[in-house]
């Protein structure tokens, strides 16, 4: 079993009708400089004819003596006749990629000296990622046996947002798996909407995790705990909330702990909201399976990313359901300007919602005529498309590309001051009425 690469591409040859099933999934990378040339001829034959070659086939076809005496080698191999394509394609990743991180690690140990801590996790995480791109199969064989065509499944698999009831209801929300695309300009309510969406899974029992790149984790969280409270973001990010305000800030904090209420029934009598959140904080713990996760990092790439996906789906499994990307212009990446880099940025972020069965959420700068800056093809990836108006009274949110919904147009009326959003629809009585657009009386200092 030590030349699991000659033993893939033996089976391969000598059962090549059963083999394709294997095949998408073997890289040539994966073989050495000896089975290379082999890979590259099974792989020509295979999209010249459509199908995979026996070793006849391959000899007939081929021109170069060293080829055929190489598979003439690889006929005459001793290989156990019982022994499943699918254990040896697992045994191949794995050697490759003991390989591979072999060899990536020792060029890692000789630049060693010269990175500063940032730069040693963020090489850590490169290689990571590098090594995950490598050995990842992103295809599923289904068979019709495989699928029903009324699924509970797949109502389960919608995530209601809790923007608008009307939308929610018709739609059950974006699919796991899918990337949404918000659009607008500044003061046009992205962050807000992505806040909003974020509370609500919070509020739902579930994990919402925001990666931040322009605003700091305060700002965020302010946001948050204003939503969740119902309280004057200014006052609150000033530190003057009301008592009012303070007791509904207290309790949104408390739920966010365990067998917390005595420290919040505490706060009631005392009403020193520093001490109820030290003692808080430092008696009790947070829920383990109900939490918001803000990662704030101003050079935040795409291996900074998946790896943060992936440490928190591991710990909380599938309670999370949405991750947040603020926003997608703005990933650290070279080019980044560069128009091909952007769609190649919204394809990475579409291809993480499937890797980790999550609904990706991501703002995207738009200019003054709501197309795309720096890139239209950057909506390719997006399964939803929306672009963002926000009014003095209600954000509109309508759709500019759907892949498995309907289009759709909504107005969510928003309370400024709290930034927080109501699922109901505006009502605007007629057109004359309709509110003046904050850009025309005055930007907002919200994205």
């Amino acid at each position: 079993m030590s030349d699991v690469q000659g033993i893939i591409l033996h089976n391969v040859l000598k059962t090549p009708a059963t083999s394709i099933e294997i095949w998408p999934q073997l890289k040539v990378y994966f073989f050495n400089s000896d089975y290379t040339h082999v890979y590259l001829a099974i792989s020509k034959y295979y999209n010249k004819y459509n199908k995979l070659p026996s070793f006849e086939e391959l000899k007939i076809t081929s021109r170069e003596e060293s080829l055929i005496h190489r598979v003439r080698a690889l006929e005459l191999l001793s290989v156990p006749e019982d022994i499943d394509n699918e254990i040896v394609l697992d045994a191949l990743t794995d050697q490759f990629t003991q390989d591979e991180t072999l060899e990536q690690l020792l060029i890692f140990l000789e630049e060693l000296p010269h990175y500063s801590s940032e730069e040693i996790k963020k090489q850590i995480a490169e290689i990571l990622q590098h090594l995950e791109e490598r050995t990842n199969s992103s295809e599923d064989i289904i068979l019709m046996n495989d699928i029903y065509v009324y699924d509970d499944e797949e109502v389960h698999n919608k995530i209601p947002l809790g923007l608008n009831n009307e939308f929610d209801a018709k739609t059950g929300g974006p699919a796991l798996t899918e990337l949404v695309m918000l659009g607008g300009h500044r003061g046009s309510g992205k962050t807000v909407v992505v806040c909003n969406a974020t509370a609500n899974q919070y509020r739902h029992g579930n994990i919402g995790l925001i990666f931040t790149i322009e605003m700091r984790h305060r700002e965020i969280f302010n946001r948050l705990i204003s939503i969740l409270a119902d309280v004057d973001v200014s006052r609150f990010g000033r530190m003057r909330c009301t008592p009012d305000e303070l007791t509904r800030v207290a309790e949104v904090r408390t739920n966010m702990f365990v067998d917390s209420e005595e420290v919040f029934q505490d706060y009631l009598k005392h009403r020193e909201y520093q001490k109820f959140e030290v003692d808080l904080i430092r008696s009790k713990r947070l829920k383990p399976d109900n939490q918001i996760v803000i990662v704030d990092n101003q050079n935040l790439t795409l291996a900074d990313i998946d790896c943060n996906i992936q440490k928190f789906k591991n710990q909380f499994g599938d309670r999370l359901k949405t991750v947040t990307v603020d926003y997608v212009n703005q990933i650290d990446i070279p080019d980044l300007y560069a128009w091909k880099t952007q769609i190649w940025l919204s394809k990475k972020l579409k291809s993480f919602a499937r890797k980790y069965d999550i609904v990706m959420l991501t703002p995207y700068q738009t200019d003054k005529t709501g197309e795309a800056r720096l890139s239209k093809g950057i909506l390719d990836a997006a399964d939803i498309a929306c672009n963002l108006t926000a009014t003095t009274n209600y954000i509109t949110i309508e759709s500019t590309k759907t892949r498995n919904i309907a289009p759709f147009r909504f107005n969510a009326p928003i309370d400024w001051e709290t930034l927080k959003m109501l699922p109901t629809d505006a009502i605007i009585e007629t057109e004359e009425h309709k509110p003046e657009s904050i850009e025309k009386s005055g930007d907002i200092p919200w994205t």
